[in-house]
């Protein structure tokens, strides 16, 4: 029989002892729920207005609920006009304080008669509901659809991480190229120039949309939203065919 002396089971002793102590800790921190990264941006429907004044170049967009104060509320308005270079602006008021426009206004329909366009705006909340104007200019609006979205858990310091828009055909994908930036949240906003119904981006929960909403049969608004950013395309799903566009936004994590 192999006669160990003291020295020797000291040492093998560490060894088995350093072995059982560091393996379940690299385990761990690959398997581990806390290990895995978490955005803990949340986004809340404000609710989602909508109007069918003709003519009017100021319209009252109202019945917001209350917005988180000192937090990221992003305002996506889509609209139909009978005119040619159509604007869009919208004006602090209730739950929003000075909106900031992401991008530009994007006209995706250019008819005979009809004018479809998207814009999309980010403001601070103040902590109340209610309403504030949207300024459609020249006032010749037909249809206007206003959907407010409340996020908390952002980088209030620089929330917005990333924005794009994309416009197309029917037969194109309905979304945009996204960067899905780690632990970030994202939101994509969609709109057609008919009444449909939309279904979520791959990776996006399916229920509930954010928004889902049509004015008669020529205009639609879906709005979905995740709290880990997706990359690559991003494009939800519309029951029509017909021409459509779409908004990513990017929301920094805290």
């Amino acid at each position: 029989m192999e006669t160990i002396d003291r020295r020797t089971l000291i040492r093998r002793a560490a060894v088995v002892t350093a072995a059982a102590w560091t393996a379940p800790v690299i385990v761990e921190s690959l398997t581990s729920p806390a290990a895995a990264i978490s955005s803990g941006v949340s986004f809340t429907s404000l609710s989602t207005f909508t109007d069918t004044t003709s003519g009017a170049s100021t319209i009252t967009a109202g019945g917001f609920a209350n917005s988180s104060a000192g937090h990221t509320v992003l305002i996506f308005v889509a609209t139909v006009q009978a005119t040619t270079n159509p604007s869009i602006a919208v004006n602090a008021g209730g739950p929003i304080g000075v909106p900031n426009q992401i991008g530009g206004l994007v006209t995706y329909v250019l008819g005979a008669t009809r004018y479809w366009s998207v814009a999309t705006y980010w403001a601070f909340g103040t902590g109340a509901g209610g309403a504030f104007t949207v300024d459609v200019e020249p006032s010749s609006s037909r249809d206007l659809i206003v959907t407010l979205v409340q996020v908390d858990g952002e980088n209030t310091a620089a929330p917005i991480a990333f924005s794009t828009a994309a416009a197309g055909n029917p037969a194109a994908a309905h979304g945009v190229t996204m960067p899905g930036g780690s632990g970030n949240g994202q939101v994509l906003f969609t709109s057609d120039r008919a009444g449909d119904t939309w279904s979520a981006p791959a990776g996006y929960p399916a229920t509930p949309p954010l928004a889902n909403t049509s004015v008669g049969s020529e205009l639609s608004v879906g709005a979905f939203a995740t709290g880990t950013a997706q990359s690559g395309l991003v494009a939800a799903t519309s029951s029509g065919s017909v021409r459509w566009a779409a908004v990513g936004v990017e929301i920094n994590h805290a």
